[in-house]
């Protein structure tokens, strides 16, 4: 019984420190920072089609039993769209300079929910990764270092737990295992012929029709992409091979971003592995741009 008890009492400790260890408050905030990146490089690219999505004189159906609490419901003519999503961009900036955080998170959670449920044109698969980085940040603990909260207020935690990166850890793990999961059956994934198709088809920055002839390109990138895709969330989790999982990260998204014009899901992805971001990386980063030094003082670990 008391090895049980002991067997039960270090696995307690260990998962209460996996989800709740004391960590640099720095990472907190280059989430956050990356989440209002993304918010704010979508509202910049609905900006041009923002009636023809999201105005009754546009496209989009209004639902009379979208839920009362998402804003598109009451926000009707093109003038109101152009200010809530005016509105929209304050809270990205908001967001990003950690001022009235929580404010600005509830504010960027909801215009997700509504433009998604309004303009079916303008939904992505991205949206999805942005909403959950999105709803985790709400329930996040704010950050003390590199927020004006913390500056003028004093707000947030300069030690804060670990719990919510754990989080977006875990859903960046799922991306890749469910992604890899769905494209190992699929014939033209398997064939290694995706690419080639995919390089001609619209989505292809430079579509061209030679790709059909270049069937060993095809499937050296189509399987690679599909083996890294499978490496990533492992590489990320180990101590020893993390910084080679963000290295194929960017080789995978920068990829997509330089040849594709599904960019967008590429940014998407950042605020997920800045969650696996150390102290000593950001360490790095201060020594190799002085100005950050200046920002703000260095978090206790």
């Amino acid at each position: 019984m008391q090895l049980i008890r002991n067997a039960l009492t270090g696995a307690g400790k260990t998962v209460d420190n996996w989800f709740l260890e004391p960590i640099d408050a720095r990472v907190y905030a280059l989430v956050r920072i990356t989440y209002a990146v993304v918010v704010l490089a979508v509202v910049i690219e609905l900006w041009p089609v923002r009636a023809a999505l999201f105005s009754e004189d546009g496209m989009s159906f209004h639902r009379p039993d979208l839920l009362w609490y998402l804003p598109l419901k009451y926000v009707r003519s093109q003038a109101a769209v152009t200010a809530l999503m005016v509105g929209v961009g304050t809270a990205a900036v908001m967001m990003g300079l950690g001022l009235f955080t929580r404010f600005a998170a509830l504010a960027l959670y909801l215009w997700n929910f509504a433009y998604c449920a309004i303009g079916y044109p303008a939904e992505s698969g991205y949206d999805g990764v942005v909403r959950i980085v999105g709803f985790v940040l709400l329930l996040a603990p704010p950050a003390r270092v590199w927020a004006l909260d913390g500056r003028i207020f004093g707000k947030g935690h300069e030690s804060p737990p670990r719990y919510a990166l754990r989080c977006l850890q875990v859903q960046l793990g799922i991306i890749y295992v469910c992604t890899v999961w769905l494209k190992a059956p699929d014939s033209y994934w398997r064939s290694g012929e995706l690419m080639a198709y995919f390089m001609m088809s619209m989505y292809s920055r430079l579509p061209v029709a030679e790709w059909a002839f270049w069937g060993r390109t095809s499937v050296l990138m189509t399987w690679g992409s599909l083996l890294t895709e499978a490496m990533i969330p492992f590489a990320l989790f180990s101590t020893r091979f993390r910084r080679w999982g963000f290295l194929m990260g960017l080789a995978l998204h920068g990829g997509i971003a330089i040849s594709s014009t599904i960019g967008m899901f590429s940014l998407a992805m950042v605020p997920l592995y800045a969650a696996f971001v150390s102290s000593e990386d950001v360490d790095y980063l201060i020594s190799r741009y002085g100005w950050l030094k200046q920002l703000t003082p260095r978090a206790p670990k």
